[in-house]
Formats: C-alpha cells, structure tokens, sequence
C-alpha cells in the first residue's frame, strides 16, 4: 500500500484491501478515494482508519470484538467458522446512512451481529475469511460475495473444485492415486497444489537429521502426478519451498511455513504474521528467474 497513488482504485472495477496486519498505516490517497466512493471490499482491520479520516462518511464506529463467532448465517444457510479465528471487527454504519446487511455472525450466548455490510460502494466483511476454512466454511460466502460486486449477472450454479493441499517429494505416492482414483470415479474436478523442494533443515519429523528432497529424487510421487493430471486433476505450482530459507517461518518445516510472507509464533503459540519477506517487491517479481538467488534461499 505504501506505493499507493490518487485515483489507482478508480481504474479498476473492483479494489480488495485485506486487513490482515492490524492498525497498518493506510495512504490518505487511499482513504480518499475509499471515502469519495471508489468500489472496495474491505476484508478486516483498520477500517477505524478510514472513520478517523472521514467520520460519519459511511461507519461511525469500528473496533476488535474478542467473542468468536461460531457459525455465519448467509442467504439462509449457516456456515461453519472456527472459533480458533478469534475475534472480528464489530463496525457500526453512521447515523442516517444506509447500510445493508449481507451476512450476520452468530455470536456466543445466541446474539448476531454483522459480518458483511455494504455501504455505497465500500462492502465490509468483519474479517479476513481465509483461516482455519473447512469445507462448509463462511469462505463460500466471501466468495458468492464476489459474484455481486465483479460479475452481478452470473447465472447461479451450485459447482466446487476439490484442492488437494501441500503435495511435495515428501507426499504418499499410493495416497495420492487414491485420491486420484476416488475423485475420478466420481466424476469430480480436482486441482493438485505442488511444490517441488521439501526441505526440514532442523530435521524436525527425522530425529534431527537434515532433509532435503526434490521432485526429480522422488520418482514415484512423480509418477503419482502424471496419473493424477492424466485423471481430471490439474497442477498447481505451490511455491518453490513452501518454506523461507533456513529459518523457521514459523514452524521450519516446507508445507508448515510461509514461502513469500514473514511470520512467527507468539508466547501464546499464535502464528503472527510480520510482512513481506526481504527483497520482495514488484519489480522482485517482474525480474523474473533470470536474477541470483536471494541470500539464504534454496532453487530445486
């Protein structure tokens, strides 16, 4: 956001921010724009930012409620939240301003609050609705979210993709044909999210032996692969690692850390979330494979 200038919003049908770190400093240009009407989805924290900045332009209030919802209720069908995701951003539309509610929390004790508001064109979702998600989580409501705000016309249809998570060198060959086998007698598309290096440098889950395993040392599970795309599945690239370097971020462990994200375990065992990793950008990502390896980091 820190690269953020007037008017960028307004050159796009739709701008997400995702409030995952809290009380991120937010750029004025960005606040105005927010406030002059540009089409947002808000997801989290920091709308308080925004109130500061313009009060009663849309919310009055804004602040971190620690009661866990259990369940959202949207368009008439409950969906599962883990309580491990804490708390939400309770926001209070201001005075004499038109909110609609799109989805409510069910909150403990069997009170409700609003989880996803809209207010002219800034929609509001009381959390960033990514962790802990299961199958029958408030992430479906997130996503049909998306639907009214990129592509309102879309007829509806009721259709999921099943994503097989975290497959590296490490991965069971005849697990994997299972999976492969099952969800093509069902008929049922399914996506593989691979990465191609497993490393545990601290040998976490081998009695503190180092491991360091690639793809093309793993020829079974890449035979497994082979089987699975040729079977309805398709190959997603999960990152390089799944992991940073020699450090734990947070656990040590491909598949268990972040590959292009800072984070670390809190005293309480939380895993917090610190910021890009070292030498990311823009113009990072733009200079393609073609650049020396960052200092510490490993290539298959």
């Amino acid at each position: 956001m820190t690269k953020y200038t007037s008017g960028s919003a307004g050159k796009h049908q739709l701008t997400i921010y995702i409030g995952s770190t809290y009380d991120e400093p937010l750029p004025a240009d960005f606040l105005a724009d927010v406030a002059a009407g540009t089409p947002v989805l808000w997801l989290g924290a920091n709308l308080w930012q925004l109130i500061r900045k313009y009060p009663g332009i849309g919310f009055s209030t804004a602040m971190i409620d620690d009661a866990a919802p259990a369940e959202i209720h949207y368009r008439g069908v409950a969906l599962t939240r883990n309580p491990a995701a804490g708390g939400m951003v309770r926001a209070t539309p201001a005075q004499g301003v038109y909110a609609r509610t799109l989805a409510e929390a069910g909150l403990p004790g069997g009170a409700t609050a609003p989880w996803a508001q809209r207010v002219g064109a800034l929609t509001f979702v009381a959390e960033v609705p990514f962790p802990y998600a299961d199958f029958d989580d408030r992430y479906r409501a997130f996503a049909d979210l998306l639907f009214d705000l990129l592509a309102p016309q879309t007829q509806e249809r009721h259709r999921a993709l099943v994503r097989i998570e975290d497959v590296g060198p490490h991965s069971d060959p005849a697990q994997l044909r299972a999976i492969s086998d099952y969800l093509q007698s069902r008929n049922v598309p399914f996506a593989v999210a691979v990465f191609p290096v497993y490393e545990d440098p601290k040998g976490v889950y081998s009695g503190g032996v180092p491991i360091r395993r690639t793809l093309s040392e793993s020829p079974q599970v890449v035979a497994a692969l082979q089987d699975m795309s040729a079977h309805g599945g398709t190959l997603i690239m999960h990152g390089c690692t799944h992991g940073f370097a020699d450090a734990p971020n947070p656990y040590g462990v491909s598949a268990e850390d972040y590959e292009f994200y800072r984070a670390h375990v809190d005293p309480q065992g939380d895993v917090a979330l610190d910021g890009p990793i070292p030498g990311d950008s823009q113009e990072w990502a733009l200079a393609g494979w073609r650049r020396p390896a960052r200092s510490g980091a490993r290539r298959p």
